[in-house]
């Protein structure tokens, strides 16, 4: 069910591999949107029919607006007032990962966005429980995530027009 995979990462805990497409599902699809990510379970050889995770667009541009990560739209009216909630038809936030990972020592869902250039933290339920804006001078094209066993992170970014890099941040507790 999966098309346009970029984002693929070893869940230990489960023994399966997670696999994020970057598409969107389309309106026909019952999973319009939505971010889906699929599993390939280990033991059984099978691609699950149904998504691992679900995750919900609009639930993540509400917690993006409720916690100052991205500004409300203006209404189209004249008045310019400025909507509190994501408009119905389309939600700010794509979410469309070009990389996932599970994090070793929180057991936290991470996910990168070249087209976002965000970085999004979600529980083992797949409740968005942080995200974090990319600077565009130091994060180009964030197309890849994994850590170390002790937790620190490591992101790459394509070239582009500039060169490819590999940036580590250490972990905190």
């Amino acid at each position: 069910p999966v098309r346009d995979i970029e984002g693929l990462c070893y869940d230990n805990k489960e023994e399966r591999l997670l696999i994020a497409h970057k598409s969107d599902m389309g309106k026909n699809s019952g999973f319009k949107n939505r971010s889906l990510v699929y599993e390939f379970n280990l033991r059984s050889g099978a691609v699950s029919k149904k998504p691992a995770y679900n995750f919900d667009l609009f639930a993540i541009t509400q917690f993006a607006l409720d916690n100052d990560i991205i500004s409300p739209r203006k209404d189209k009216k004249k008045s310019g007032k400025k909507k509190n909630k994501p408009k119905e038809a389309e939600p700010d936030i794509k979410l469309k990962p070009s990389a996932i990972c599970i994090h070793p020592v929180t057991d936290k869902l991470f996910a990168v966005s070249a087209i976002e250039n965000k970085l999004f933290i979600f529980n083992r339920n797949g409740t968005i429980e942080h995200i974090e804006k990319l600077n565009k001078d130091i994060f180009n094209m964030p197309e890849g995530i994994t850590f170390f066993d002790n937790g620190d992170m490591l992101i790459s970014n394509e070239g582009q027009n500039k060169r490819a890099n590999i940036l580590r941040f250490n972990f905190k507790k």
